[in-house]
């Protein structure tokens, strides 16, 4: 757990290359900054050791992989002084594999990529509630999370300054379980409510 629940008191990750790196955990960050978390080259002549689940300049990177269950990620939330800010980063929060995902109530200014990213989280719950997007080149992106409900409700995305910025991207969402067309409707929950985007 990352946080401090009084607002004066709060963690603020400034010029990283990450913001917080987890594997095969359940995470749970409030009331916390990130700010220039930023692609930062490595050393020329450099190798790299293995291939990173998240690129240099992302503030929060989660993975786990597909046999591990019990990942979580909790990035924010409803009571007082537990919204996180992502402030000029290449990603703000990105998952891999197989996580619990509840996105709620931050807010992200100048993502140079994408806010949220969450990928490969089969039969999981995945909920993205009351974040603020601003001058994101992509709001969220979510990919092949079969078997997932998935709520994206009560956002705000402001793309204004961004070229050909999404709010949304889907791909390879598919409902829980053998279902009629009205069944699937249910289960294949994703609700846009309340949202705008500029241009």
């Amino acid at each position: 757990m990352v946080h401090n629940l009084i607002a004066a008191d709060k963690n603020t990750i400034d010029n990283a290359d990450y913001g917080i790196w987890a594997e095969r955990s359940q995470v749970m960050v409030y009331n916390n900054d990130f700010k220039n978390i930023t692609n930062v080259p490595p050393p020329l002549g450099t190798v790299p050791t293995k291939r990173e689940p998240c690129p240099r300049g992302t503030a929060i990177c989660s993975y786990t992989d597909a046999n591990y269950y019990f990942a979580e990620l909790h990035i924010g939330g409803m009571a007082q002084n537990e919204a996180n800010l992502f402030d000029n980063c290449g990603k703000g929060v990105v998952s891999n594999f197989s996580h619990h995902i509840n996105i709620v109530k931050n807010n992200f200014n100048n993502i140079n990529q994408t806010a949220v990213e969450v990928n490969d989280a089969e039969w999981r719950n995945i909920k993205i509630d009351r974040n603020n997007f601003t001058a994101a080149t992509t709001g969220v992106n979510i990919w092949n999370c079969v078997f997932s409900p998935v709520d994206v409700i009560n956002n705000n995305f402001d793309l204004a300054n961004k070229t050909n910025g999404t709010a949304i991207i889907l791909r390879a969402i598919y409902p829980s379980g053998p279902c009629t067309n009205a069944q699937c409707a249910q289960q294949l929950y994703l609700q846009l409510q309340q949202w705008h985007s500029y241009r």
